[in-house]
């Protein structure tokens, strides 16, 4: 998606804000328990450098977020959230992103309705042209580092997309899960001395066009690690390819892909942390499409 919008000339972040959850799903599938989590937000804008007014007047002027702001929303829109009452139910990652999104912009990112309870969202279409959230639950994982789930939503007049309309209509929109370094021991190795032990792999997957409204990580990632475990691989690559198959058949299976038959986006990376004794760990990165893997939709066999 930020290939088809350019590089913005310029980025203003907040990085892994710390925060507590209690809605998401936990490692085991249990939802509405307490959990911490990590926000980030990626905010690009439409002007920037020393041309910009906030540059030029060494003050905040329309065409800039302040990013102490920017925290503050974020924790504001969970605020909310929690006033609700709604985190004492089972909650999917998605809806807390959204209110997130909707507390920023006032806007459903699926629609162009107001959020009266939003009358000055700090972000606007006219100084943004590209908002990315990203929620990270770093305990929501059996085995490896936790999931989290971005949003990332692209505004009219961002490189070929119209003029700059502050309606809260998005010209692009996706999602993206990620499984965060997972380690599991299994046979892997053309060596002698590899054939006669497991060893520990770190494993990510990163799901573009991903498109469930509940979460489905813990069961995602139960399928992924049944998987490697049972294996026995020469091969990093060949271990790689039979994860993106794996991971495609789930999606598939539990309709999980765009309804448009684009396929979803896979991004499959291993890594053997012992192999190479002076270096932190080899890797493989795969890159492909569920639809590359088991061709599209209504294929004979799908």
């Amino acid at each position: 998606m930020h290939v088809a919008v350019g590089r913005a000339p310029a980025v203003v972040r907040v990085t892994r804000l710390q925060t507590t959850i209690r809605g998401p799903d936990d490692a085991w599938g249990r939802g509405a328990r307490p959990q911490p989590m990590l926000v980030s937000a990626d905010v690009s804008l439409r002007a920037g450098g020393a041309g910009s007014a906030s540059a030029a007047s060494d003050a905040l002027a329309g065409d800039t977020v302040h990013y102490g702001r920017l925290g503050k929303a974020l924790l504001a829109g969970l605020g909310r959230l929690a006033e609700g009452g709604e985190q004492q139910q089972p909650l999917p990652l998605f809806t807390v992103l959204l209110h997130m999104w909707l507390h920023l912009t006032g806007r459903d990112p699926l629609s162009s309705g107001q959020d009266a309870a939003v009358p000055e969202p700090l972000i606007k279409a006219s100084a943004v042209r590209c908002l990315e959230l990203t929620a990270h639950l770093p305990k929501a994982s059996l085995l490896g580092d936790g999931v989290s789930l971005t949003l990332t939503g692209v505004f009219p007049g961002a490189k070929g997309h119209g003029e700059p309309v502050d309606d809260g209509r998005l010209s692009m929109y996706g999602r993206t899960l990620r499984l965060h370094k997972l380690r599991v021991p299994t046979l892997v190795g053309i060596n002698d001395n590899e054939r006669e032990a497991k060893q520990a792999i770190i494993v990510s997957v990163e799901v573009d066009n991903f498109v469930a409204l509940v979460d489905t990580y813990h069961a995602l990632e139960a399928c992924v690690v049944e998987k490697i475990e049972a294996s026995s691989f020469g091969t990093l690559e060949a271990l790689a390819a039979h994860l993106a198959d794996t991971v495609s058949r789930y999606l598939r299976a539990e309709q999980q892909e765009p309804l448009d038959g684009s396929g979803s986006h896979l991004t499959i990376t291993v890594e053997k942390p012992i192999a190479v004794p002076f270096a932190d760990a080899p890797s493989v990165e795969l890159r492909t499409n569920t639809n590359d893997v088991l061709g599209p939709v209504g294929w004979p066999g799908n």
